[in-house]
């Protein structure tokens, strides 16, 4: 380290850095010179950042200040953030052109925009020079602001210095070095020429070492140019442990997601994400994340937006499944089949208050499957505990409401409130049983601090609802930046600003393309004139470009060697980009990166892969009944991979929670609606014999009973719906029964929604025949309601798409002497009512042709279906796992793609098939 006070620093010099990155790296070379001269003891110098050397001079000069102005008491930016929300919300309800406005948005840009005018000294008369709407109302929010403040006794951080000024405050120290500032504010100066009137010695330094070598690079994209510069960073590593290297993304705020996860595959390809994160590495970032961005915090969050009492399926299943509530670790199975259970009901929002009876109806869902292998009286004391707590706050809030005409506390009892309750949770920063690493404890001492930081929103209101400190809460969690303390690591990857002063042995400068300075931001409520009269680097792209070629400058300077590179495609367009201004006159040589496995990745091992085609998997056990019903024949018909994949190996898809009523619950809806017509009619002659009034009565009185049916199993939501489709459900029926009618052989219903058990080629199953039909004349025919479009051509030919209809009519023969005559699909579908029938003549329409053709087909395919279903069956229990669809369609339905890679095979079968290859 090159720096003149590195030998002087006592306690009464400070030295002020512009980055808590470079506060970091100048403690770790002091550490690193401490170490090399013997010493194990030092005393920690005073190297700070503005804001904490602001709040030591509001700590010395705090009765001075509150005897000038009044004010008391110094709040943080979270605290400053909520008066501006108090005051643009207050303007709003005054104001109707200002109904449209994101209040949080517009406070931080209020907030930043009044730190802006006290830095560079700019006046709120200056500003009422332009005759603006967003100016003239940021000056009234302005007032309201300061005579808020002024009021309660507070003062802001931007305030404190220009109220010291109109003091003959005390410095803090005797000497004062402002190290690496390529930027000081007019305040700043300010405050030093006051420093210096009272004799404090002020100084400034810039770090420099000899440069060495230097190379420019030219890369085709981002994504090559940060792989290589990772890699390159890796190899220098393992060369040397004791060099430091500087990694420099200009746009790491925005990108730091992608270079986190390119990153981990360079330095740490085994390790999960979190992993990486919870530990210390040979790299770190010199930016924080938001703490919304930590599991274990949003989790936290989460568990304390319950407190509202409503939620989804999908929130809920995320906090069942976390991993940082101790409480719920040992309920992890018990709380995926009751996920699962919650997705086929179609369960969509909930109440907090409901999950107990909705786990007592799911659990005896569960005994009558005969499974005991799970117990679930620990999750639901665990959930009627959580009950109990929210329900116990809801009636302390009511019982303040009733007291004060409101339902709010005070912020010092949310936050016992809010700990009592991840308590219950058993939250903690370190998941399942693992003890706690550095990074967790001090991520939990953040999450300690902030809780602090809530109970300090007292300051400036005094209660607040639920709601409001839920969304207080939400917002701090997206505007804390938390970066933990680690070891010194020899790789840091920041940004540019970050990376000034800091001295390295190598820097990678990344991102010098031609849009690099990007243009300035200009500011919300200060007008860029304003800030070019100062000579803000916002102010104008001039300002912008000067300002950061000194940057570089300064940047490069601290490094031994460097190397600067560009991409010359962006994302999002397809122009080649050239260097940046600053190195236009530089030679950039073209570089490539292989992203193949290297000598640097874990995967690198070599390895000899052969390659084997394997269409058979294991023999189902013997003595062991295979668990699938009808579905095992379906699926091996289709394509014996998806019946072996969904059957043996157990691979199950979830389905998607959708809102509102779905195919499921309309067909759901129509079963119901003809088993309770059909239960209660009986026979086709009673049908044509009521009148049409009588029919109307009827097909009412069955519609609004299936509505109201708790069998249905449709939650309130969905029920509500279906009310609204009253209507449409007895024209539905009303137009079906007229088909019925058209029957030419008089029939009866001899059986709805009947169960049954058979056993087909060894393997045994469940089924729940829809309809069994019996007709005057002595045959039986099955029927099955369908509400969308329907074919035959399942049912026939040497693979079934559909087996379904036929094993049934397999076991139907079973267990009756005589043999089914036929089976249908009942396609009951608004504009359009038929049978599809496969059958003898003369059951469903009258006996023609076409129909005594059908009846052969019928008695042809009746005399191979148990063949068929035989060597199906033989198939699938030795373990026949072919990738072999009948068509695309059974692939466009099945989830399985990616395992059985069946477009790849397709793939490769059609190039042999143009190469004529005989396989």
């Amino acid at each position: 380290m090159n720096t003149p006070w590195q030998n002087t620093l006592d306690s009464a010099t400070a030295v002020l850095v512009p980055t808590r990155s470079l506060a970091t790296s100048l403690h770790e070379n002091l550490a690193r010179q401490r170490i090399a001269l013997g010493q194990r003891v030092w005393e920690a110098p005073n190297i700070l950042v503005w804001s904490d050397y602001l709040k030591q001079l509001w700590r010395l000069n705090r009765q001075l200040l509150a005897k000038k102005t009044g004010a008391l008491t110094l709040i943080s930016a979270q605290q400053s953030a909520l008066i501006w929300t108090q005051v643009i919300e207050a303007s709003r309800r005054e104001e109707h052109s200002l109904t449209l406005l994101n209040v949080q948005q517009t406070a931080k840009a209020v907030q930043r925009s009044w730190r802006l005018m006290h830095d560079w000294l700019i006046t709120p008369q200056t500003l009422r020079l332009d005759h603006v709407a967003d100016t003239t109302q940021f000056l009234a929010w302005l007032d309201d602001y300061r005579q808020r403040l002024k009021q309660r006794g507070l003062i802001d951080e931007p305030m404190v210095l220009a109220a010291l000024h109109e003091t003959q405050f005390k410095p803090v120290f005797q000497h004062l070095v402002w190290e690496s500032y390529d930027l000081i504010t007019d305040a700043q100066k300010q405050h030093v020429n006051h420093l210096t009137q009272q004799g404090v010695t002020v100084s400034y330094s810039r770090p420099h070492r000899t440069t060495v070598d230097a190379h420019y690079k030219r890369f085709i994209d981002s994504r090559h140019e940060l792989v290589w510069a990772l890699r390159f960073a890796r190899e220098k590593i393992e060369a040397d442990g004791d060099t430091l290297i500087s990694i420099v993304v200009p746009d790491l705020q925005h990108r730091q997601a992608e270079v986190e996860e390119l990153a981990r595959r360079v330095f740490y390809p085994a390790m999960s994400p979190l992993q990486v994160q919870q530990n210390h590495n040979v790299y770190r970032f010199s930016l924080g994340r938001s703490l919304q961005q930590w599991p274990a915090i949003d989790a936290a969050v989460s568990a304390i937006a319950l407190l509202r009492n409503k939620t989804s399926t999908t929130e809920l299943s995320y906090l069942l499944r976390n991993q940082f509530f101790s409480a719920l670790h040992t309920y992890q199975p018990q709380c995926r089949v009751f996920e699962a259970w919650l997705r086929q009901r179609r369960v969509h929002g909930l109440l907090l208050d409901n999950l107990p009876a909705l786990l007592s109806e799911f659990t005896q869902a569960y005994q009558r499957t005969n499974r005991t292998d799970l117990s679930f009286d620990g999750l639901i004391a665990f959930i009627k505990n959580l009950v109990e707590a929210r329900q116990a706050l809801h009636d302390r809030l009511q019982g303040v409401r009733q007291e004060e005409g409101y339902a709010a506390l005070k912020f010092s009892d949310w936050v016992t409130v809010l700990s009592d309750w991840l308590t219950l949770w058993g939250w903690q920063t370190c998941g399942g049983s693992q003890s706690m690493n550095s990074v967790q404890y001090q991520l939990s001492q953040r999450w300690h601090d902030l809780m602090q930081e809530l109970a300090g929103f007292a300051t400036v209101q005094q209660t607040a609802g639920l709601n409001r400190v839920v969304e207080l809460l939400q917002q701090m969690v997206r505007n804390t930046i938390f970066l933990p303390k680690s070891s010194a690591a020899p790789i840091v990857i920041s940004g540019v600003l970050e990376a000034v002063g800091r001295q390295v042995d190598l820097c990678l400068l990344t991102g010098m393309h031609q849009d690099y300075p990007p243009q300035p931001q200009s500011d919300a409520f200060v007008p860029s004139r304003v800030l070019a009269a100062t000579g803000h680097p916002e102010g104008g792209t001039r300002h912008g470009f000067e300002h950061m070629s000194e940057v570089i400058d300064n940047l490069l300077a601290c490094a031994r060697r460097y190397i600067v590179s560009f991409a010359q495609l962006d994302r999002d367009a397809d122009v080649l980009r050239q260097s940046a201004a600053k190195f236009r006159h530089q030679a950039f040589e073209d570089q490539t990166v292989d992203f193949r496995p290297t000598s640097l990745d874990a995967c690198a091992e070599s390895s000899v892969l052969e390659s084997h085609t394997d269409i058979l998997g294991q023999c189902w056990p013997d003595g062991q009944s295979p668990r699938g019903g009808s579905r095992i024949f379906e699926y091996q018909s289709q394509c014996p991979f998806r019946s072996y994949a969904t059957h043996r190996l157990g691979l199950r898809s979830d389905e998607e929670a959708e809102f509102g009523l779905d195919n499921l619950d309309r067909g759901s809806v129509v079963h119901y609606l003809m088993e309770l017509f059909w239960a209660q009619l009986k026979t086709q002659k009673r049908l044509t014999q009521l009148s049409p009034t009588e029919r109307d009565t009827l097909i009412a009185d069955i519609v609004a009973r299936a509505i109201e049916a708790p069998e249905l199993n449709l939650s309130w939501e969905k029920r509500t719906l279906l009310r609204h489709e009253v209507a449409r459900l007895r024209t539905l029926l009303r137009d079906w029964l007229a088909q019925e009618e058209a029957r030419p052989e008089p029939f009866t219903v001899v059986a709805v929604e009947q169960r049954g058990r058979a056993e087909v080629a060894g393997i045994e199953f469940e089924y729940i025949v829809d309809r069994i039909d019996a007709t005057d004349d002595g045959r039986t025919v099955i029927i099955d309601y369908k509400t969308g479009m329907v074919d035959r051509k399942g049912w026939q030919g040497d693979r079934l798409r559909s087996p379904q209809m036929p094993l049934y009519a397999l076991a139907r023969d079973q267990q009756s002497v005589t043999p089914v005559a036929g089976i249908a699909f009942a396609q009951v579908k608004q504009g359009d009512h038929k049978y599809v029938e496969f059958s003898e003549h003369g059951i469903f329409r009258a006996a023609k042709k076409v129909q005594m053709d059908l009846a052969e087909e019928w008695q042809r395919a009746r005399a191979d279906w148990p063949v068929l279903f035989s060597d199906l069956a033989a198939a699938f229990l030795s373990g026949q796992a072919v990738v072999d669809p009948i068509d695309n369609n059974v692939c466009n339905y099945c989830d399985l793609q990616a395992f059985c890679r069946v477009s790849q095979l397709r793939l490769a079968s059609t190039q042999s098939e143009e190469r004529g290859d005989d396989s």
